[in-house]
């Protein structure tokens, strides 16, 4: 029995990766197909991988942006595609193939995972059918094709996983889910975040997995605390960076909701069957979910929190598409054959028909993958990571890392890198010596081993540094401030926490 049961369970996440084929097939084309964000993560991706090999870590300022001038963008930014590509790049993989791959690892993953969870209600059939459900769902291969957002697909797995850990009963596999989807997308995180705390909540599993939801948190710390406490240093909050009237749901598009998932939540209704557990939940998470990508939601993205935190109203079906896949499990489970097999053909051939659009039309640019690793924007809709004190961008390259911005001499430069500056100042007078650098907190200087104070007050925001007549050695680098070091350490003790926890279970059992 047991040997057929994996049999069955192989063979289902075959069909599963054989339904990956016709969503992720694009990917195979040379090139990189043109969208919103895509080209700019595979800059982003690369200027992470400088700073990654040139000793930054965590890595949090990303040097080669913003016209060489550096760019904090992954302190605030989902950082973890960029770690993940980094060891893949590592590998010998180029940056651009290094995308696709997370693209297609993240939807594949995402799909299992979603088929493992439907299967803790399910018979295999129909959970077969809620992963396809989910994988055809047309906003995944608009979030792949045409907005190119590899931070929140690669977030779908992530989430997937924790969906399945909870129903499966594997508080262990929670923690690890959770601190992924919080590296993984920011606002994707904060949805899904609430929507673990109601589930939870339902199904009365808090014993469980507290504990382990706290661990989550605690070891992405790293990032999501000086995420937060270093707002006070950018224009975030002063900036708008997209009018969310602008991406609600619209006849235009409204096949984005997922018509299979429109069908199984009309259908569900009508189902007289005692309901499986969770069924309302569901159901009620299905409605919300469609009411706030609609325009008649309006007043509720009024409130500024969570225009800012979230932007973009059909960002919510995000939620959507696994709340779907379960109803679509559901209609099927509660049918009988061959009314099951039909429904199931009709479901997939739906979501076939309304993904096809976001697969067919895409544009591909033949860009070689120096245009990508040479690119030094910041890769940022309004520049909204800037720091304050940036009054005016520098906009233009300077032609020098470091000069003299007053006074004269020479410059012998013994390592000059995005991360650090060694030099000795030859200085035929005072002087200020000017780093080609926007000043973020972690930036310090020694002047001959003795820590030097950084003059940023000016309206690039440029580092400058007074040097005194004579021979100097001069020492610049970007380091960990204090509050950073204690998350990473806070971090570091919910990571060893979480391992000797894990062993201690092993060892009970």
């Amino acid at each position: 029995m047991k040997r057929n049961h994996q049999i069955s369970l192989v063979f289902a996440i075959l069909i599963v990766l054989a339904g990956s084929v016709f969503v992720l097939h694009p990917l195979i084309r040379p090139g990189f197909f043109v969208s919103d964000d895509g080209g700019w993560m595979i800059v982003r991706l690369s200027a992470f991988y400088q700073s990654l090999s040139e000793g930054q870590f965590p890595v949090r300022f990303l040097g080669r942006l913003n016209d060489s001038y550096g760019y904090p963008v992954a302190n605030f930014l989902y950082p973890g595609f960029m770690y993940l590509g980094s060891v893949i790049h590592l590998l010998g993989v180029p940056f651009v193939d290094t995308v696709k791959i997370i693209f297609a690892g993240s939807v594949v993953g995402a799909a299992i995972f979603t088929f493992l969870w439907l299967r803790t209600y399910f018979s295999v059939f129909p959970s077969v059918i809620g992963a396809l459900g989910f994988m055809f769902a047309p906003y995944v291969a608009y979030d792949v094709y045409h907005r190119g957002s590899v931070g929140e697909v690669f977030a779908f797995a992530w989430a997937a996983m924790g969906l399945y850990s909870i129903t499966a009963k594997k508080p262990w596999l929670f923690a690890p889910a959770v601190a992924a989807l919080i590296l993984s997308h920011n606002s994707i995180a904060l949805l899904f975040v609430g929507f673990y705390v109601a589930y939870i909540t339902v199904r009365k599993n808090w014993k469980d997995f507290f504990f382990m939801f706290v661990l989550g948190i605690g070891m992405a710390t790293f990032f999501w605390f000086p995420a937060l406490y270093e707002q006070k240093y950018i224009v975030f909050d002063a900036t708008l960076i997209a009018n969310f009237r602008e991406y609600f749901i619209t006849p235009q598009n409204w096949t984005l909701i997922g018509v299979p998932g429109i069908i199984a939540a009309a259908g569900a209704l009508m189902i007289r069957k005692p309901r499986v557990k969770d069924f309302r939940f569901f159901l009620t998470f299905f409605f919300l979910t469609v009411f706030f990508v609609l325009p008649v939601a309006g007043f509720v993205w009024n409130m500024p929190i969570l225009a800012r935190l979230i932007q973009f109203p059909y960002r919510v079906l995000s939620l959507s598409v696994f709340v779907s896949a379960w109803l679509i499990s559901y209609v099927l489970a509660n049918l009988k054959k061959p009314a099951q097999i039909i429904i199931a053909c009709l479901f997939t051939g739906i979501g076939l028909w309304t993904t096809i659009f976001y697969i067919s039309n895409i544009e591909y640019s033949a860009e070689p993958e120096g245009y990508y690793t040479t690119n030094e924007g910041t890769t940022t809709v309004k520049d909204e990571y800037m720091p304050r004190w940036v009054v005016r961008k520098p906009g233009v390259r300077a032609s020098n890392r470091i000069m003299f911005y007053s006074g004269q001499g020479e410059i012998e430069e013994k390592v000059v890198t995005t991360q650090t500056i060694d030099v000795v100042v030859h200085a035929l007078e005072s002087s200020v010596v000017q780093i080609n650098t926007v000043y973020y907190p972690g930036w310090g200087a020694t002047l001959d081993n003795e820590p030097v104070s950084i003059q940023y007050k000016n309206d690039q925001g440029l580092i400058r540094i007074s040097v005194p007549p004579g021979d100097h050695r001069l020492i610049a680098s970007f380091r960990e401030t204090i509050s950073r070091f204690v998350a990473d350490g806070v971090s570091l003790a919910f990571l060893v926490w979480y391992m000797v926890t894990i062993v201690r279970h092993k060892r009970k059992k």
